[in-house]
């Protein structure tokens, strides 16, 4: 999709297990993030990712490339905020938050095919709690746009597309008038 939409893709929590898989495969994820956080303050994550968005960045631009870079995975409006006023690299594109749902039941669904895994409801909905905690409900109420993706991919896709075209103001007077953190179903 990357290609195809032409976008660069930072995915947060997978770039944050390479980071610690090169650096200290021999302790526990946990405890690469509790060790840093406690060397280097409770921000070491986020400037991590800072470090790693800016490369993307500075690669781009070297390369002069402007493309759009999407950065998922984020789990509170704290965590977008601290990475939109921290990156000193500017790629000269808008900073929009698209937020994208799914009911409990898809997201388990999913989440089993993501990981290879057989996972309880009960114990997939204590994850989903844990993200509730860290702040990812916090995102909605800021965001620019909201998809809610129930669907087969293609129809996630093209609300994809059709919100990126509403960012770039691509829409008609009439669609235009879709406000912000408006429902895309």
């Amino acid at each position: 999709n990357q290609a195809r939409f032409g976008y660069d893709l930072i995915e947060l929590g997978p770039t944050l297990r390479n980071i610690w898989a090169v650096n200290s495969p021999e302790m526990s994820f946990g405890g690469f993030i509790g060790e840093g956080e406690s060397r280097f303050g409770k921000r070491f994550a986020d400037n991590l990712l800072v470090q790693e968005i800016e490369g993307r960045l500075l690669e781009d631009h070297d390369s002069g490339i402007k493309r759009d870079l999407l950065v998922i995975g984020s789990r509170s409006i704290d965590g977008i905020n601290y990475l939109r006023e921290n990156i000193s690299v500017d790629n000269e594109r808008p900073k929009r938050i698209v937020y994208i749902e799914a009911s409990e039941r898809t997201l388990y669904e999913r989440y089993k095919k993501r990981e290879g895994t057989e996972i309880s409801f009960l114990d997939f909905k204590d994850i989903l709690e844990k993200d509730r905690k860290m702040g990812v409900l916090s995102i909605r109420p800021h965001a620019d746009c909201v998809i809610r993706n129930e669907g087969r991919i293609d129809d996630f896709e093209f609300r994809c597309v059709d919100i990126h075209a509403y960012l770039e103001g691509d829409f008609s007077p009439k669609e235009g008038q879709r406000s912000r953190g408006k429902e895309r179903n």
